[in-house]
């Protein structure tokens, strides 16, 4: 009979966890942990035309901070009403439900790590860090997977983003 056993585990990237062996099958690394900390999530503006004069943000620009513990979401994020319109910056916060948090429970489940190489392009990078006890893990968008550099990345990040999106209010 094997026993259960953990293992240190480190990837070229440099990103080390533990994962559980048992009988000889690798668990793998967990994305969103129960004991996460906070979620931080980044984008950045895709290939988009120029800003109208007076703006003070590039379309897609978001950023993101989930506090965990008290349920704070904080953002900041470039409204664009239209292409002639400047577009500016919007920052908010309120505190999530637990429905709300449960929400991204979900989405964050839903990532999984990407071993492919995929190569797209013009599209904003997306990136999401979650910081537990153990430190802070960055994960990015598979469409940029085939850069050659040494990124975690994972598949669904959109659904993080979309939910995050639907969760903030703006001002009238």
């Amino acid at each position: 009979m094997l026993k259960n056993f953990f293992l240190w585990t480190c990837l070229f990237c440099g990103c080390c966890f533990f994962t559980l062996d048992c009988d000889g099958s690798d668990v793998g690394t967990e994305i969103w942990p129960a004991d996460a900390i906070s979620l931080h999530a980044t984008s950045s503006s895709g290939f988009v035309p120029q800003p109208p004069e007076g703006s003070d943000c590039s379309a897609g620009a978001a950023e993101y901070e989930l506090n965990i513990a008290s349920g704070k979401l904080e953002w900041t994020l470039c409204i664009v009403d239209d292409w002639e319109t400047p577009w500016l910056q919007s920052s908010g916060s309120r505190i999530l439900t637990t429905a709300e948090l449960e929400t991204i429970d979900e989405v964050m489940n839903g990532l999984s790590i990407y071993e492919g190489d995929m190569c797209g392009a013009d599209k904003g990078m997306l990136t999401v860090q979650v910081a537990t006890p153990e430190g802070i893990s960055t994960y990015h968008d598979n469409f940029y997977s085939c850069h050659g550099d040494d990124k975690v990345y994972v598949e669904n990040i959109d659904s993080v983003f979309s939910a995050l999106r639907k969760l903030v209010t703006l001002p009238s």
